[in-house]
C-alpha cells in the first residue's frame, strides 16, 4: 500500500458496485405491492406524537393510545377537556391534544364535575391512577359516582405509588411486597385491597362500570370497546362511567415487562376479576325526576312532594289504601302534602270500580225473610244497643274493654 492510500484511505465503492453510499430509488423503482398497499395505521390525530417517559413495559402508553382513538373515533377531540390528577400520567397533557386541567392529588373528579356542570356541551374525563383515586381521592370518586355526573373516569389500577418509588396503596395485594409492605401486606395490619369498581356498583348513581387490562391483544381490543363505550354512555347523558385498567408496573414490581404481565393475568385479576361489573340506567332520585308545574309551585311553594303509587292494598287495620312509594320507579307527579291535587296518572293499574269500598254489612233488619237467626250464610249480625256497642269497639281488640 502506498503512502498516498495510508494517508488518504482506501476510495468509496460506487454505487454500481452495490455498496454504500447507495442511490435513494425513485417512486416508479419501488415493488408494485408497497405503491398500492393501503395504510393500515396511523398516529390519530389526539395523539401528539411525543416521545415517552414512561419506563419499559408500563401501560400508560397503550391506555393513552385507546382514550385517543376513542376520542378520534367519536369525533369529539374539538370539545374534550381532560382532567388530570397527580402520579405517573400526570403529564398526560403532553401526549392527548385537547384541553387539559391539572388538579391537586384525588381532586380530579371534583374539578370535572364543575367543568361539566358549568359546560354540559363539553366532553369530560378524568384521568386517575389508583394511589390519586382510591386513597386521597377516595371520597370524589364515591360522591362524584353517587350524584351520576356525567363524565367519564379513567382509572389505571397497577397496585402500586408508581411516581413515589413504590408504597403499598390501597390496591396492592394481600402479600404484595412493596417499599412500605417490605414482608408483604398484612391484612391484618394493612387491611385489605379495595376493589372501588364493585364499591362503586353499590351506588345507584353509578351507570357503567368495566374493568379492563392491556396484557395481550385480544385483552387491549376490549378495553378500547369499553373506552369506547364510556365516552359514549356520557354523550347520551347516561350519567356516571368508570372503566378500571389493570395495567404493569414492572420498575415497583421488580419484573421484567413480559413478567409483570403474566403477573397480571395469573395473579392480579384473580382478585380483581376482569369484566363489566355494572352496566344499567341510574336511578333518579324523587327531586331529579321532573321539576314541578310554575302553577304548581307558586300554590305550594313549601308543601309538595313527588310521589308514585303502586297497586291497591290494605293497610293494618284491613282498610283499603294505596301506598306511596316516594322513590319509585312506576313514575306519578307532584302532589300536596295533603294529597288533595291527587289524580291518578297513566301509570297506576286499572282496577274495578268499587275496589276501594269498604265491604257492607247487612243489618239484621234488612236480611232477607225466612233467612232464620243464623242468616243465609249461617251468621247473624248483632243489632241494637249489642250492635252499636260493638260497632264502637275497637277491631283490633276483639275482647273489648
Amino acid at each position: 500500500m502506498s503512502a498516498a492510500e495510508r494517508t488518504t484511505g482506501p476510495e468509496p465503492a460506487s454505487a454500481s458496485e452495490g455498496r454504500w453510499p447507495m442511490p435513494e430509488p425513485s417512486p416508479l423503482d419501488r415493488p408494485q405491492s408497497l405503491q398500492t398497499a393501503p395504510l393500515v395505521i396511523q398516529h390519530p390525530e389526539s395523539w401528539e406524537g411525543v416521545p415517552t417517559h414512561y419506563c419499559p413495559g408500563c401501560g400508560h402508553g397503550l391506555i393513552h393510545r385507546l382514550v385517543a382513538n376513542a376520542l378520534d373515533d367519536l369525533g369529539i377531540r374539538e370539545r374534550t377537556v381532560g382532567v388530570a390528577g397527580v402520579g405517573c400520567a400526570i403529564l398526560i397533557y403532553n401526549y392527548l391534544d385537547v384541553d387539559f386541567q391539572e388538579l391537586p392529588h384525588g381532586r380530579a373528579p371534583a374539578g370535572a364535575t364543575g367543568i361539566k356542570r358549568v359546560r354540559p356541551d363539553l366532553v369530560v374525563f378524568t384521568y386517575q391512577g389508583d394511589g390519586d383515586l382510591a386513597a386521597i381521592g377516595t371520597a370524589e370518586i364515591v360522591h362524584a359516582a353517587a350524584r351520576s355526573e356525567n363524565i367519564t373516569v379513567i382509572y389505571v389500577n397497577n397496585c402500586v405509588y408508581g411516581m413515589t418509588g413504590g408504597q403499598m396503596a390501597p390496591t396492592t395485594l394481600v402479600g404484595q411486597r412493596s417499599e412500605t409492605s417490605p414482608e408483604g401486606r398484612d391484612p391484618v395490619l394493612q387491611g385489605h385491597p379495595i376493589k372501588v369498581s364493585e364499591m362503586l356498583a353499590t351506588l345507584d348513581g353509578a351507570v357503567y362500570l368495566e374493568r379492563v387490562s392491556v396484557t395481550h391483544p385480544e385483552n387491549v381490543k376490549v378495553a378500547y370497546r369499553a373506552v369506547r363505550k364510556a365516552f359514549t354512555y356520557q354523550l347520551q347523558g347516561k350519567g356516571f362511567s368508570l372503566v378500571e385498567f389493570l395495567s404493569p408496573c414492572p420498575t415497583n414490581w421488580g419484573m421484567k415487562p413480559v413478567d409483570a404481565m403474566r403477573w397480571i393475568d395469573e395473579t392480579v385479576s384473580r382478585y380483581y376479576p376482569l369484566g363489566v361489573i355494572k352496566d344499567q340506567e341510574p336511578v333518579h332520585l324523587a327531586h331529579l325526576v321532573e321539576q314541578p308545574p310554575t302553577a304548581f309551585r307558586e300554590n305550594y311553594m313549601h308543601g309538595f312532594r313527588y310521589e308514585t303509587v303502586t297497586h291497591a292494598t290494605e293497610d293494618e287495620l284491613g282498610r283499603p289504601t294505596r301506598r306511596p312509594h316516594p322513590f319509585g320507579r312506576r313514575g306519578g307527579r307532584w302532589v300536596s302534602v295533603d294529597g288533595t291535587d291527587y289524580e291518578p296518572n297513566d301509570h297506576d293499574e286499572d282496577e274495578e270500580p268499587g275496589a276501594l269500598a269498604a265491604p257492607s254489612k247487612l243489618a239484621a233488619s234488612d236480611a232477607p225473610a225466612g233467612s232464620g237467626p243464623d242468616g243465609p250464610a249461617g251468621t247473624s249480625e248483632p243489632s241494637g244497643a249489642e250492635g252499636a256497642a260493638g260497632a264502637d269497639s275497637d277491631p283490633a281488640d276483639p275482647g273489648g274493654d
